[in-house]
């Protein structure tokens, strides 16, 4: 039912690309009514994998700890500076 189409070949009757595959540097087709099903499919999918991580901390602890020593050394700096403005 699928069929991979390479460089320079032509489509078969009664097929429609559905989507590029860079992994197999081919076009891959389906039979039309199952063309768009395919498209879908791979657009919701796009955009699952995009949203699904939304809601979630993403940071890494190297992030987090680059941050706390960044706010401690302000912290400290503000500290320093501020001596003498008594």
């Amino acid at each position: 039912m699928r069929k991979l189409i390479g460089e320079g070949q032509h489509i078969p009757w009664w097929y429609g690309i559905a989507y590029r595959s860079f992994d197999l540097d081919a076009k891959v087709a389906y039979p039309v009514p199952f063309h768009w099903l395919a498209k879908l499919h791979l657009h919701v999918c796009g955009h699952w994998r995009k949203f699904k991580n939304l809601g979630r901390n993403t940071r890494t602890q190297f992030e987090k700890e680059a941050l706390k020593a960044y706010r401690q050394g302000l912290e400290a700096g503000l500290k320093v500076g501020a001596y003498g403005r008594k």
